[in-house]
């Protein structure tokens, strides 16, 4: 028990967290057992993650970085006290350090033997069994750090995302973009249709909101002459959790002067097609050429209606009611895209480009005779980018925040416009739903190392 190992290292004067010991090298910097085997020593920390006893020998499988290595802990190669510490001090979950020559097991596996054993952090919580490990999803999202030691496929799905983040920084540097931030507390919840958390400033003795989007400020920066930006933001929207939604999520934004949304459509597909390339997934759906249809083609398609009852209030509405929808709204714009969201967009399984939605639903966005220069990517039913052609007329863009009730003014946003905002396109790309689609994960808390959870009981 690990109560009975705690007292016996109290009883031996072992300190149970120390920070004394150095490494040389990195378990997964270790030659590999084709390699030829130095004879120099090696000192290597990690994890223990199996123990196994047979008498005077003792087999550990150390872990660390996603990497391991077996331990060879022999009686006659220890020193008394490292022995006893090893054999009775030392259970699954320890911290260790350990020094020794590499060599290779009977059945051809490399292995340490160990000269040299040092506690360095007591787990004093029982580890669950490596074959088994936590069972419940919500043990594994809550206790992410027992899961990344546990399970090779859930730690290499992060290694994945990290390095999808690090490419996705890699391709638009390449492009010439500029990283820059952006204010997370805002004084206005604007950017984007969503319901925001709310705080308060003491100071300023004023409510303040965590941002539902970057969108405003990265557009302020247009006027300021920065014409090609990005983002990699955290947002967050005060909503529904689901399979693809946490309250918390990383966006990818980006605004390009002198480009329009068809610029935006080639750029993202150009973005995607590099990261499968650079993480070798060339046969992935994300491999392949997007299509590109507008928001009224594809509803025909899929629902089979004429051109005539697309542009017809009535027959849409009926149509709402035939399919149980909720809450219709009464103007044709509206419902067009009520009807692509809930019976079409969910069917779409081959990445493509959505574009020239009503412009009463695109607030942002340039129109052109009522029609939005926006598009919307989907891909396995799931939106993974907005584009759009900006809207730079100021007295326009104040009457569309007014007409969106559940869009928030922001005034100061349309005073900069009245200075000047360059035509631009603006993408924004949900890192966690391309993730998803990259690690091919069913669930958006898979890809998020500490989701948005309820209160434990």
């Amino acid at each position: 028990m690990i109560n009975n190992k705690t007292a016996w290292l109290a009883a031996n004067n072992i300190p149970l967290y120390v920070n004394n010991f150095r490494t040389n090298i990195a378990i997964q910097e270790l030659p590999t057992a084709e390699e030829s085997l130095p004879a120099t020593s090696f000192s290597l920390a990690g994890r223990i993650m199996l123990k196994r006893s047979f008498g005077k020998t003792m087999f550990f499988t150390l872990k660390q970085d996603g990497a391991q290595i077996q331990l060879m802990l022999k009686i006659t190669n220890l020193s008394e006290p490292s022995w006893q510490l090893a054999n009775r001090g030392l259970d699954i979950g320890d911290v260790i350090g350990v020094k020794g020559k590499l060599t290779l097991s009977h059945a051809g596996e490399l292995t340490l033997v160990v000269e040299e054993v040092q506690l360095l952090s007591k787990s004093l919580n029982q580890w669950p069994e490596k074959y088994h490990g936590l069972k419940s999803k919500d043990d594994i999202y809550r206790k992410r750090y027992v899961v990344l030691n546990h399970s090779r496929d859930i730690y290499q799905t992060f290694q994945t995302r990290f390095k999808i983040i690090a490419y996705i920084r890699r391709f638009m540097e390449t492009k010439g973009f500029l990283e820059v931030e952006t204010p997370i507390l805002q004084g206005v919840a604007s950017g984007a249709a969503a319901q925001p958390f709310v705080t308060h400033h003491k100071a300023l003795d004023r409510d303040l909101f965590l941002r539902i989007s970057p969108e405003l400020h990265l557009k302020l920066l247009q006027v300021g002459g920065m014409s090609k930006i990005f983002e990699l933001n955290r947002s967050f929207r005060n909503e529904g959790i689901s399979v693809r939604h946490n309250p918390e999520f990383t966006m990818m934004e980006c605004y390009e002067a002198y480009k329009d949304y068809r610029d935006a459509m080639s750029f993202t597909e150009d973005l995607i097609h590099y990261l499968v390339e650079v993480l070798e997934l060339e046969s992935h759906i994300l491999g392949q050429k997007f299509e590109r249809i507008s928001l009224l083609d594809i509803t025909a398609r899929h629902l089979k209606l004429s051109n005539t009852e697309l542009e017809c209030l009535a027959s849409l509405s009926k149509i709402g009611r035939e399919y149980e929808l909720k809450d219709l709204p009464t103007d044709l714009g509206s419902l067009q895209t009520i009807l692509f969201d809930e019976l079409v967009s969910p069917k779409i399984t081959a990445p493509t480009f959505v574009h020239s939605y009503p412009s009463i639903t695109s607030p942002l966005a340039l129109a052109v005779d009522g029609i939005a220069e926006r598009a919307e990517l989907f891909v396995n039913g799931m939106e993974l980018a907005n584009l759009y052609s900006e809207l730079s007329d100021p007295q326009e863009q104040e009457l569309r925040f007014k007409q969106q009730s559940e869009m928030g003014i922001d005034m100061d946003y349309v005073e900069a416009l009245k200075y000047g905002l360059p035509p631009c396109a603006g993408i924004g790309i949900g890192v966690d739903r391309l993730v998803m689609l990259l690690t091919d994960s069913s669930c958006i808390r898979d890809v998020i190392l500490f989701p948005t959870l309820q209160v434990k009981d």
